[in-house]
């Protein structure tokens, strides 16, 4: 009987180890694990900020490439050239259409070589204003990119 008292005792014995012994390897698991998705936290949070102080970065220059380049426009395009080129009614028409994406307007009224008013000088300073807008939006969906290709990288890392 004592016999199987003992044998009985260590067959239980034995599972309890073997019972321990698993949710020690599937504690330890999950440790891994959690220091995996910590590491892949950490990773992904230094890319955006990698990127956020990239495009920070990357504004700024264009800001300041644009305002000097707008500071220079009477330089340039001076009063005396002004009063020289006179802007048509039907440039200022095409170049407004366009620049707000909409269908030429209805042509009554002056007609398209009348003298529009506008200076030739705030044509270049609105055209400038604009290729900052465009140069802006350009270099913000390329930094997008690199910054999506750098976070599928480390999503790709085990």
């Amino acid at each position: 009987m004592w016999k199987l008292l003992v044998l009985v005792g260590g067959m239980l014995a034995g599972a309890y180890g073997g019972w321990t012994a698993r949710d020690w390897k599937a504690g330890a698991d999950e440790t891994v694990a959690a220091q995996q998705v910590t590491r892949r936290v950490i990773a992904q949070t230094e890319v955006t900020e990698k990127a956020s102080a990239g495009r920070d970065a990357s504004r700024e220059r264009i800001r300041t490439v644009f305002k000097t380049i707008r500071e220079e426009v009477p330089v340039y395009v001076t009063r005396e050239a002004d009063d020289r080129c006179i802007v048509p009614v039907g440039f200022v028409r095409v170049y407004d259409a366009a620049a707000q994406a909409q269908p030429l307007p209805d042509t009554s009224g002056e007609p398209n070589d009348a003298p529009s008013g506008v200076p030739l000088s705030a044509v270049a300073d609105t055209d400038v204003a604009n290729l900052q807008i465009g140069h802006d939006i350009r270099d913000q969906l390329i930094k997008l990119q690199a910054f999506v290709a750098d976070q599928a990288a480390v999503a790709a890392k085990k």
